[in-house]
């Protein structure tokens, strides 16, 4: 159509784009190219500037922390870091401090906020290797800011590769101990037991026979025993009447002892109550204080009548 319209103002052919361009200068076409490389440098600058002045992990809407530990055990860059079991970052990198300190760089997932007496601790290597950084979450209300400082526990939890080197230790332990117990000596000293129980459990079936032995003849006396009691039976029957009779004669016997002791328990009763002379004798001593009294009396009579015979007795002879 550009062609027709050209044609039809001027009656002629009007000049094609490629001639448009070489009919151009060529000053204007390294101008175009001079500024589209200005622009593009220009583009390239702003971002390494921004990239310069600016922390990547800021641009990703993170930001650092660090925890400052005594030996790092082994952690690398890139590793896990955790908060209650989530994964809320990963290790950035790490500094030597003038101290001796190792500060571990931690970019932290901006939407995780850690309370300020928070601390962490290295957990342990997993089936794969590599550690873990853990943060222990505390109860302050204050939120840590960017680069904040963390303390870091010395110790490491353990985890499954030290589990499985403390059970390897734990098993070669026992495999030692294991060893000692089946040492030569040990293993003779058992099998001499093992002869001395066989030769004990010999013995023992050889007395056990003995026994059945006579346990048999026993038997056998008893049975004999037992006929012999049968063929004496009217003697046998004789001898158990005696003593039936005389059994009955003792229980006789037994009985009136039996009230003997009772007609005496209810005498020592009565004495020990008071009643009767018996008793009054046991329970006032006023008789016997008088018999003793009297007795001094009739001895102090005897000696004045042997001092003085003429005072009681007097005699007149015609």
């Amino acid at each position: 159509m550009t062609d027709q319209a050209t044609e039809g103002r001027g009656g002629q052919r009007g000049a094609s784009d490629q001639e448009l361009r070489a009919a151009a200068p060529q000053d204007v076409r390294r101008h175009d190219l001079r500024v589209g490389v200005f622009v593009l440098a220009g583009i390239i600058g702003a971002v390494i500037a921004l990239f310069l002045m600016t922390d990547p992990a800021t641009l990703r809407g993170r930001y650092l922390l660090v925890a400052e530990v005594e030996d790092a055990g082994g952690i690398r860059r890139g590793d896990s870091v955790l908060m209650r079991g989530v994964n809320i970052g990963r290790i950035r990198g790490f500094s030597m401090t003038p101290g001796g300190q190792i500060d571990i760089i931690m970019e932290i997932e901006g939407d995780w906020e850690i309370p300020e007496d928070s601390y962490t601790r290295l957990a342990g290597a997993g089936l794969f290797g590599g550690r873990t950084m853990e943060i222990i979450m505390g109860t302050s209300d204050q939120i840590v800011e960017p680069m904040d400082t963390l303390l870091g526990l010395g110790g490491q939890s353990g985890g499954v590769i030290e589990s499985a080197e403390a059970l390897g230790q734990t098993a070669e332990d026992v495999l030692s101990q294991v060893r000692k117990l089946l040492d030569d000596t040990m293993v003779g000293t058992v099998r001499t037991s093992a002869i001395e129980l066989q030769a004990l459990i010999e013995q023992l079936h050889a007395i056990a026979g003995v026994q059945r032995e006579q346990l048999a003849a026993l038997t056998a006396s008893l049975g004999r025993s037992a006929a012999g009691i049968e063929a004496a039976g009217p003697d046998v029957e004789r001898i158990l009447a005696r003593s039936d009779s005389a059994l009955v004669a003792l229980n006789r016997t037994s009985v009136t002892l039996e009230r003997a002791v009772g007609s005496l328990d209810v005498v020592l009763a009565r004495v020990e109550a008071g009643e009767g002379t018996l008793g009054r004798l046991s329970q006032d001593d006023s008789l016997y204080v008088n018999l003793n009294h009297a007795a001094v009396a009739i001895g102090a009579l005897a000696e004045d009548i042997q001092a003085n015979p003429r005072k009681y007795v007097n005699l007149e002879i015609f």
